[in-house]
């Protein structure tokens, strides 16, 4: 057998043992869920219920998620039946499984050369993708983060072999599933083209291909978007993203802090591979399309300001990337020293998981890392009984056991409760409802006009002083007394001394201390987590508040 074959068949058997580890790794963290994975699902459900992809039946459809191949491929999978959360962890780590066997060729196609040394290093990629707990973490969260970057690393291993072959076929299409399955996909896809462009030397053909296959599909599904939710983005891109000085700053600290926490074990042998072959090659390998793709994540992290979420959710898809430079980066060391090469090697697939798990024990959500059950109890149940979702699982059957028809329901966690409610929901925090997306973007504005005003004036305003930034979420609190709810659920925690409720967020305060709340009475309370234990002070608590004399109309279930 050649050598050549022999890596190839060495390299196979090595995948199939990885992926069995990546498996086993991702079922530690199963129990795992994001609370906006349920908004997703709550789409998926009324797709497959036949309402369409509204969050409110019956209610003006308005685009409250950001992942429509995520959410079609959920609905498809409830409709035959498949528990939600089942499906989308399925999804999730179906993902994770399919990364790690396309990460392998990626460095192949990334070296370029058919080195049989670069070649033989293929499974480090992998490995590194499996040890890695963020990675893993967002396989069983329930949203589409590792499908999306299933996606991106599968559009960039076809374009560089399509470059290299000096001809633009497919990778346009696969890049418009890119698009379609995230917002910024068309971003980072434009990156690519400009890429593969500038290497195959802009012949007007390849930009006819792409405006064929890519752009007027792309162009198409902003008109699909714009006829049926009325909008050209989605409203999680409205309510969410502010650009300014705020979101580059936070975006420059995600990217920091990723570094810090782990990815330095990626960064520096990728950056070592980068080096060495921009001073051999210049800018002429088909790898600088990794490389695009990698600058164009990291602009997009920037501009929005990163995400508050564990894990570093929006480097995600670019993992796999940094994977495969580094695996690469490794494999160029082996010139100097095998033993050197390989015991970096193990360094970080000992370094990965320990700094990112870690990272994620500190984090300040780490609630969601807090398991009353062994975690292979939640392998073939859908049950969030023992984690943080459960005082939410617990509010929204409360409420859906006492509801009628016409009633409604205002939250600020949009995800778990409304899901399991199942009534019309007022999201307070805008993410699926365009008025209330509207008004935090106008308060957003405000709030930046203030700051300036601030800086310039030699007295700065009191907090609740009109004009300042305390007043500029007031109208939210208006709206949502418009709407009569009948249902307002806000969570927090109670003072030690006084034993009052604080609300965790500024909005849901407002709510508490405007003069229409004293129609409501508390009704029930759960638990979201116990602080002590968790080292985040008083424990917080979901509380249901009712409006006064709501009970006489007549149950619909």
């Amino acid at each position: 057998m050649p050598n050549s074959d022999k890596i190839r068949f060495a390299s196979r058997i090595a995948i199939i043992v990885i992926a069995a580890a990546a498996l086993g790794h991702a079922a530690a963290y199963f129990y795992v869920t994001s609370d906006d994975a349920l908004i997703s699902l709550r789409y998926a459900q009324n797709i497959a219920l036949g309402h369409g992809a509204v969050y409110n039946p019956g209610a003006p459809a308005v685009e409250g998620f950001s992942n429509p191949v995520f959410t079609a491929i959920a609905a498809i999978a409830i409709r035959m039946g498949v528990a939600p959360i089942i499906a989308a962890k399925g999804i999730g780590v179906f993902s994770l499984l399919a990364l790690v066997g396309v990460v392998a060729p990626l460095v192949r196609a990334i070296d370029g050369r058919g080195s049989s040394r670069i070649a033989a290093y293929a499974p480090v990629a992998a490995l590194l993708l499996a040890t890695s707990s963020f990675a893993v973490f967002w396989s069983v969260a329930g949203l589409e983060t590792v499908l999306h970057a299933l996606f991106v690393t599968a559009a960039v291993g076809l374009t560089m072999r399509e470059t290299e072959r000096g001809r633009v076929f497919l990778s346009p299409l696969a890049w418009l599933l890119v698009a379609a399955s995230r917002p910024e996909g068309a971003f980072i896809g434009a990156f690519a083209f400009v890429t593969q462009w500038l290497l195959l030397g802009l012949r007007p053909a390849i930009a006819i291909r792409w405006t064929a296959l890519f752009g007027l599909p792309a162009l198409a599904l902003v008109g699909l978007r714009y006829a049926y939710y009325g909008a050209l983005v989605p409203n999680t891109f409205i309510a969410k993203v502010s650009f300014g000085e705020n979101s580059t700053y936070w975006g420059l600290q995600q990217l920091g802090g990723f570094a810090r926490e782990g990815g330095y074990w990626l960064l520096i042998p990728a950056l070592w591979f980068t080096v060495a072959r921009l001073r051999t090659s210049g800018l002429s390998n088909t790898w600088l399309v990794a490389l695009s793709v990698l600058v164009g994540q990291a602009i997009f992290v920037v501009a929005v300001g990163g995400d508050f979420m564990p894990a570093y959710r929006f480097v995600i898809p670019a993992y796999p990337l940094l994977c495969a430079l580094a695996a690469a980066g490794f494999a160029m060391l082996e010139r100097f020293s095998r033993p050197l090469a390989l015991g970096l090697v193990a360094f970080a697939t000992i370094g990965i998981p320990y700094s990112q798990s870690q990272a994620l024990s500190a984090h300040p959500l780490r609630f969601w890392l807090a398991a009353e059950r062994p975690w292979h109890a939640y392998l073939d149940k859908a049950s969030f009984e023992g984690t943080w979702l459960q005082a939410h699982e617990s509010v929204g059957n409360f409420i859906r056991l006492r509801s009628h028809q016409g009633d409604r329901l205002a939250v600020t966690e949009a995800g778990a409760i409304p899901f399991f409610a199942g009534i019309e929901t007022i999201d307070m925090l805008g993410l699926n409802h365009r008025e209330i997306a509207l008004l935090w973007q106008r308060a957003s504005r405000a709030a930046a006009a203030d700051r300036l005003l601030e800086s310039q004036a030699d007295t700065p305003r009191f907090p609740g002083e009109p004009g300042s930034l305390a007043m500029h979420n007031y109208d939210v609190p208006s709206y949502v007394f418009k709407q009569r709810p009948r249902w307002i659920v806000i969570d927090g925690s109670y003072t030690a001394d006084r034993g009052d409720f604080v609300p965790r967020l500024p909005v849901a305060r407002t709510i508490v201390q405007s003069l229409q709340f004293g129609a409501y009475r508390k009704v029930f309370e759960a638990k979201v987590y116990d602080g002590a234990a968790l080292g985040l002070g008083p424990n917080r608590i979901d509380v249901v508040f009712e409006l006064r004399g709501s009970r006489r109309r007549r149950p619909t279930n």
